[in-house]
C-alpha cells in the first residue's frame, strides 16, 4: 500500500459509521489490514459491536484503555461457557418450576395417602441431590397448570371438596419440616372459590391469580386474598371487585 493511498484512507474512513466501514473491510485486503491495524477504526467499530456512544476524534490514551478493556471482555465473552447439570428424575415425576437453584417436581398419579398425609411434590437441588418431599393434609388436584413461584416461596393448590366447591389453598414451600405451610392471607377469598371453577393461572408472582370454565373469569389477588374481578364472558360483561 503507498503512502498517499494510506492517507487517503485514513482521512475517508474515520468518517464513515460503523456499517458502511465494515462494508469497506471486505472490499480488499489492503483496506481491511488498514482497518484492523488502525486503533482508532478499531475503537470506533467495538463501541458499535458494544451499544456504546460514538466520539469522534482521534485515539488517546483513555481511548486505547477503553479499546483494550473492550477486546478483553469480547475474548472472556468466547471462552465463557454454560454450566450444565444432568440427572434423571425418577419416573413418572413432571417438573413444575425451577429456579435459584431448585427443582419442584410431582408425581403422576399422586401417590396414596398415608394417615391423611399426601404428598403434593419434591424438591431437588440444581444438581439433582434430592432435599425433600412436601405434604399436605388435603387430596390435592396438582397439575402442571397449577401457579407456583419459588421466587415468592408460593403453590396454590385446588382441593375438591365433597359438596362441590373447590377449596384453593395457598401454601408456603419452604420450610424446615415437611409439611405445606399455609400463607397467612387476610380474609378467607381465597379458601372457597365459585363451584366448578378450573385453575389456570400459571405465574403466581404479581400477586394474582384466576380461575375460569363455563364462561366465567375470577381474578383474586391471593396475598390479600380478595376478590379482585368477576367476568362472564359469555354476557360480555365485567363486575369489579372491592
Amino acid at each position: 500500500m503507498t503512502s498517499s493511498y494510506a492517507q487517503v484512507l485514513e482521512l475517508i474512513l474515520p468518517v464513515l459509521d460503523s456499517l458502511t466501514l465494515l462494508q469497506c473491510s471486505s472490499v480488499c485486503k489492503q483496506i481491511n489490514q488498514h482497518i484492523t491495524e488502525s486503533s482508532t477504526l478499531q475503537l470506533s467499530l467495538r463501541r458499535h459491536l458494544h451499544r456504546l456512544p460514538h466520539k469522534s476524534g482521534q485515539i488517546d490514551s483513555n481511548s486505547a484503555d477503553e479499546l483494550s478493556e473492550l477486546i478483553i471482555k469480547e475474548t472472556s465473552i468466547r471462552h465463557v461457557q454454560a454450566k450444565r447439570h444432568t440427572f434423571e428424575l425418577p419416573p413418572q415425576s413432571h417438573i413444575l418450576t425451577a429456579a435459584k437453584g431448585r427443582i419442584v417436581t410431582f408425581t403422576v398419579p399422586t401417590p396414596e395417602p398415608s394417615d391423611n398425609k399426601w404428598e403434593l411434590c419434591k424438591i431437588w437441588t440444581k444438581d439433582g441431590k434430592f432435599n425433600k418431599s412436601v405434604y399436605v393434609d388435603f387430596p390435592p388436584e396438582i397439575s402442571m397448570d397449577i401457579p407456583i413461584s419459588i421466587e415468592e416461596d408460593v403453590i396454590i393448590v385446588p382441593e375438591l371438596m365433597s359438596d362441590g366447591m373447590v377449596a384453593m389453598h395457598v401454601l408456603h414451600l419452604f420450610n424446615d419440616g415437611e409439611w405445606a405451610l399455609h400463607h397467612p392471607i387476610q380474609t378467607s377469598e381465597v379458601a372457597h372459590v365459585s363451584q366448578g371453577l378450573g385453575l389456570f393461572s400459571r405465574d403466581p408472582r404479581n400477586g394474582r391469580v384466576w380461575w375460569t370454565r363455563g364462561g366465567m373469569l375470577k381474578i383474586i389477588d391471593w396475598r390479600r386474598g380478595v376478590v379482585l374481578g368477576v367476568s362472564f364472558q359469555f354476557l360480555h360483561s365485567w363486575s369489579a371487585g372491592s
